[in-house]
């Protein structure tokens, strides 16, 4: 009925609106592939039959770093990404840098190796942000220094970073919806099995498996497929190398279905690590040099 109405009106600030809202709700469903094409349509109208729609447009283009981070297009992103704060850089355009250096975002950095650079982001991306509460912008900072602080190996911080700011996330209008709700179990459930991985803990086993449970009670095909890919992380922190294993393998398919091919691709250099098979390997690096990940064991 939307489309209907904006295609009869011709109103081109309506059509773009309409194409990025189609976008927003795509993406938090978890449909990728039709959230990132729906964030080009908006781009296209915005930018070339519209004036002063900044702002709308830095939205959609966040929308479509986000979904192209997690399709698994690493090197797609890092380019987007850096010609957008090359030119919002240019203009001074705040609320732009603020979204871009932040949240999936780091992952360019992280794929090249330079997790200071991303950490120099995050800093930069809140240093001039004026919001109070705990806004979307404090939930990607947080999402991007855990995500740092476990890809340096800094388990004991990412996970007292997360126990410290969980109160504000479920204080917050944010959880509410579905797709912040998902990825804040996500951050609960990864921090407490990273830390288990290093400091066993029979409480913080059940404390990681319950989070799972309630991830699972989401009951999207994305949140299932992070799930049980996080149990198989589950079982080789308890030392279940072989369930884990066994667990990891029955996920990638779940994760590809729900266009989740980051972590898909993950999994396959995680069990190319375990097995260390020739052709696992040669997929590994194959991989690597597709995306541009310098260092896919860390990744």
């Amino acid at each position: 009925e939307a489309r209907r109405a904006v295609e009869s009106d011709g109103d081109a600030y309506a059509r773009g609106c309409f194409e990025a809202a189609s976008a927003l709700v795509e993406f938090h469903l978890g449909h990728l592939t039709l959230a990132e094409a729906a964030c080009r349509r908006a781009e296209s109208v915005f930018a070339n039959e519209t004036a002063g729609t900044t702002k709308e447009l830095t939205t959609v283009h966040t929308f479509q770093l986000a979904s192209l981070a997690l399709l698994g297009r690493l090197r797609e992103l890092g380019v987007r990404t850096a010609n957008l704060v090359r030119v919002s850089e240019a203009r001074g355009e705040r609320y732009a840098l603020t979204n871009y250096r932040q949240g999936m975002m780091i992952l360019r950095h992280l794929a090249e190796d330079s997790p200071e650079r991303a950490t120099q982001d995050l800093d930069a991306a809140l240093e001039h942000f004026g919001g109070t509460g705990f806004l979307v912008q404090h939930f990607f900072d947080l999402w991007g220094r855990i995500t740092t602080a476990l890809y340096e190996g800094r388990v004991e911080e990412a996970r007292a970073l997360f126990v410290r700011t969980r109160g504000r996330v479920l204080r917050s209008l944010l959880i509410r919806t579905q797709w912040t709700r998902g990825h804040t179990l996500v951050l609960e459930a990864s921090t407490a099995i990273a830390q288990l991985a290093t400091r066993p803990s029979r409480r913080s086993a059940l404390w990681a498996a319950v989070v799972l449970t309630q991830l699972e009670r989401e009951e999207r095909p994305w949140t299932s497929a992070l799930a049980q890919a996080l149990r198989a992380c589950l079982c080789a922190a308890r030392g279940e190398r072989k369930r884990g294993l066994s667990l990891l393998e029955q996920a990638i398919p779940q994760l590809e279905r729900a266009e989740l091919i980051l972590y898909a691709d993950a999994a396959r250099v995680h069990l190319a690590e375990l097995r260390g098979r020739d052709l696992d390997r040669a997929l590994r690096d194959a991989w690597a040099a597709r995306e541009g990940v310098v260092h896919p064991r860390a990744f």
